[in-house]
Parts: C-alpha cells; structure tokens; sequence
C-alpha cells in the first residue's frame, strides 16, 4: 500500500497496462511465431498480401509479380530472416501491447506472498460483468482495442503456425503462453492494442471490494477502510 500506483487504483479508479518488458519472467510473451511453417501457397500469400498493404496502387498482377520476386529475394524460410522474424515479433510485443493481469484466485498464498508483500499487502477485487462492458462500450467509443483471455500454462514452449490461427489469435496467442511452472497464478490477461504503458481510468462500481493481508500494518488497515 506504500506504493503510489497501487494507491491510484482505488483513489483513482486507474489501472495500468505494462509492456511485457516490465515482467518478472523473462520468457514471458517470448514464444515465436514461425511464418516459414506454413505451406507454399500460405507464404505466397503473405507476401501478396503485405506487398497488397505497402502499394495500394498496384494492380493485381503487378502485386502478384512484385510478391514473387520478394519472396525469390528474401525467402522467410532462409535461417537468417526466420531468427530476424523472431526478433521481430519480439520487439513488436513489447512496443504494441500492454497487458493488464489479473488472478481468479483470492486466497492463494503464493500470490499473497509474491506479488502483496509477503500479505501485508492488500488484494482488490474486480467486478468482472461490469469490467467487460466497460471494455465492450467505453473502450471502443474510444477506439481502444482490449482483447482477454486465460493464460495458456505448458510443459515446453511450443513452436507456433500462425497461419493455424485466427488473425486475432495470431497477435494474442504468444501472449496467453506460459511455463506450467505458474500455473498457481489462475491469471487473465487482458491485453491493450497499441498502448504499452498506458493507464486508463475505469468507472466507479468495477472496483467492488479490497481484501487484506493478514500482516497488514494497523495504519494502513485503518486508512483502507476509510477509503472504502
């Protein structure tokens, strides 16, 4: 509680949306997605379509032909423009995305040691109906983009298609992908397009209740309550 960014949630109704760089776990939203995986004809049409994004005034034929001689020149499937894609996408999560997390547990004592100051801290609950409507309504009046979905926790890092997913999933599944290791988290993301260490401000009721630590010192006790 001594912490001013978690005093603005509750003063302030503000949550915080952090690049992945902020994250304590360095594998974190790492998983690669690997484009020379897919099919002739699926690379083929990456490049039309990319070629299609990048000169809008070509026609048809012209971005067909211009695509093969791109991919003639700079084969995604060569070794070196695969770990440059790599690299890539790695840069590209942490500059395009924030991510706002949150458990469904409220009781489980890694957590409260971990993340609340070995249980001094305080837990603060989330109305979930209220929060969604604020993301389906609010957000998008003001073109914000919120994508949610459980952490997926695994053995081993996959290898991804991206061409097996759908174009959302093709931005957030590299997200959602953690070591089991974690998996007493039970975390929710929920990931910001373009907005990397942004904070919004949420309507008053989505903040609906605040647990605390059972260290929690007698003064920040007190100066809880009277908040709540």
């Amino acid at each position: 509680w001594e912490k001013e960014y978690h005093k603005k949630i509750l003063l302030e109704n503000e949550i915080y949306f952090p690049s992945v760089r902020k994250f304590n776990d360095p594998f974190d939203s790492t998983v690669p997605f690997r484009y020379d995986l897919g099919n002739d004809e699926q690379i083929f049409s990456l490049y039309v379509e990319h070629v299609r994004r990048d000169h809008p005034m070509l026609t048809e034929n012209e971005v067909k032909r211009v695509a093969r001689n791109e991919l003639r020149i700079n084969d995604i499937r060569n070794p070196e423009r695969i770990q440059y894609n790599i690299n890539i996408q790695r840069e590209f999560a942490a500059t395009k995305f924030g991510i706002f997390s949150v458990s469904t547990k409220k009781d489980n004592i890694l957590l409260w040691s971990h993340y609340s100051n070995l249980h001094k801290g305080i837990c603060i609950r989330f109305n979930c109906k209220k929060f969604r409507e604020f993301i389906e309504t609010d957000c998008v009046k003001k073109d914000l983009i919120i994508h949610w979905d459980y952490v997926d926790y695994q053995n081993e890092y996959p290898t991804l298609n991206p061409f097996d997913f759908e174009k959302i999933e093709s931005y957030t599944k590299s997200l959602l992908i953690k070591s089991k290791d974690w998996k007493y988290e039970n975390e929710l993301r929920f990931i910001l397009f373009d907005f990397p260490d942004k904070a919004l401000i949420v309507p008053d009721g989505i903040i609906d209740q605040v647990i605390l630590g059972c260290r929690i010192k007698k003064e920040n006790e007190k100066e809880l309550i009277q908040i709540a």
